[in-house]
């Protein structure tokens, strides 16, 4: 995951400011308040590394909203920016406004090696791509160490949901040694070391909860499991049955395409 956030997102002019949108309440709150309507261009993030301009009633996010709260227009082809050899005036304009806009919001964004914002036309479409040039970090996100620190990442994000990888790497790369080296301080009979665990452990525990909401997001199920979870666990062997269970059902693959926690992280 890049250092952005959240995919798939909606950026926008809204209110004098350009925000980035990720959540599906978010868009719909722009939608019901007036601040996004079929024709206003905003940037499309389908994921790390890749965006489009397009107009906001084109995006594949955004459309089936449009179509519930304002009401469905008649099919037509999606209009797409594009800076072509025989654009008008008045389109040149408008495209130069829209990436000025673009470049406003990427300036604040930390700069990477190797990851130089670019734009390049599609000749035989009528989409103008902005692309990021391939780099080791994207590679290195999605390994195991890269999931695992994902959680850590999106520390107290409660929102949202989260995949397999980014719940059972966490658990193997950060939680399972933490409970080794607990087993390594009572064999030495170390309180030093004990204290120092159990500092680590409350500094994981928000996003261990977290990234459990998340999961279970995924899944299409609330994230008040986790309390329940808990409480029922403390009923001696039901709890263990229960504790059982849950590992089932983080360990099942997320429901497919947009739940109601939101867009599925696989897209």
């Amino acid at each position: 995951m890049s250092e952005i956030g959240i995919y798939p997102a909606i950026t926008a002019s809204i209110g004098g400011k350009q925000r980035r949108l990720t959540l599906m309440r978010q868009w719909r709150r722009a939608i019901e308040n007036g601040e996004l309507d079929r024709p206003t261009p905003v940037y499309f993030e389908s994921g790390p590394g890749s965006g489009l301009i397009i107009e906001a009633g084109a995006c594949p996010e955004l459309a089936p909203l449009f179509d519930e709260i304002k009401g469905s227009l008649p099919k037509q082809e999606p209009v797409i920016e594009q800076s072509a050899p025989h654009s008008n005036e008045t389109q040149a304009v408008r495209l130069a406004h829209i990436e000025a806009e673009i470049a406003a919001t990427r300036a604040d964004q930390p700069a990477r090696p190797g990851n130089a914002l670019r734009i390049k036309p599609q000749l035989n479409s009528s989409e103008r791509t902005i692309a990021t040039a391939p780099n080791v970090d994207f590679a290195i996100e999605r390994s195991g160490p890269g999931w695992a620190m994902l959680p850590l990442k999106r520390y107290a994000v409660f929102e949202g949901r989260a995949r397999r990888s980014e719940y059972w790497n966490f658990q193997l790369f950060v939680i399972l040694p933490l409970f080794f080296m607990l087993g390594v301080a009572g064999a030495v009979n170390s309180d030093v070391l004990v204290g120092i665990i159990f500092l680590i452990w409350l500094g994981l525990l928000i996003p261990s909860v977290a990234v459990t909401v998340r999961r279970l997001h995924d899944r299409g199920l609330s994230g008040w499991l986790v309390v329940l979870a808990g409480l029922l666990s403390l009923i001696p062997f039901v709890g263990f049955l229960i504790g059982l269970g849950f590992i089932v059902v983080l360990a099942l693959p997320g429901t497919n395409g947009q739940n109601p926690y939101g867009p599925d992280p696989k897209s």
